[in-house]
Formats: C-alpha cells, sequence, structure tokens
C-alpha cells in the first residue's frame, strides 16, 4: 500500500539481495525507488529498486486502530459482482479481502 491508500504490487523482492540495514518487515513503510512492471498487464505490479530500499516507521505491534485508518482508505467490495465491475471500469487487480468490524 502508497501513503495514499492505493494497493500496489512489487515482485519480486528478492530477500536475499536485501542488505541486513534494508531489511524490513510486515506493516513497516519503506522508501525505494519502484517502475511499472512492463512484462505485467497489472496496472498495480511494479518493480523494485533493490539497492534503493530504505526502511522508515514500523507500525506498532499490537496497534490495530492505526493499521485499521491504514486499512480504511481501501475499497470495499461487498459482492464478487461489484468486484468483478470494478476490473470491468477500472482494471482494478489487487484488492484485499477482510470482514467490515462495527467499532
Amino acid at each position: 500500500m502508497d501513503a495514499n491508500g492505493n494497493l500496489i504490487r512489487l515482485y519480486p523482492v528478492p530477500f536475499r539481495l536485501v542488505t541486513e540495514d534494508q531489511q524490513f518487515s510486515k506493516w513497516q513503510w519503506i522508501e525505494a525507488a519502484i517502475e511499472k512492471n512492463v512484462g505485467d498487464h497489472r496496472p498495480e505490479s511494479h518493480k523494485i529498486g533493490v539497492d534503493t530500499i530504505q526502511p522508515r516507521e514500523r507500525l506498532p505491534a499490537g496497534n490495530w486502530k492505526l493499521r485499521r485508518e491504514m486499512l480504511d482508505k481501501l475499497p470495499i467490495y461487498e459482492s464478487f459482482e461489484a468486484l468483478e465491475q470494478a476490473r470491468l471500469d477500472f482494471n482494478v487487480t489487487a484488492v484485499v479481502q477482510f470482514p467490515r468490524t462495527p467499532r
């Protein structure tokens, strides 16, 4: 996910080439040079410049309120039909499926 709440696909991320000071974990922001992966038709697919990875803020473990604020930026599709229509209308191919919970 980028800072605006758009899902992006970074592939491949060859972790064996990532130096110790560039390693990052789940729920951690990174800065890196990326470019559209022209070999992949999905609009969210990008290649990452492994040597440009700079780990940044890690969301605190257990802080689901902050994580939820980030996830709430993502569109929610209430049905497969709605998702399929988004794919047809907007070329959406990357989605996260999670149940919307009351607050």
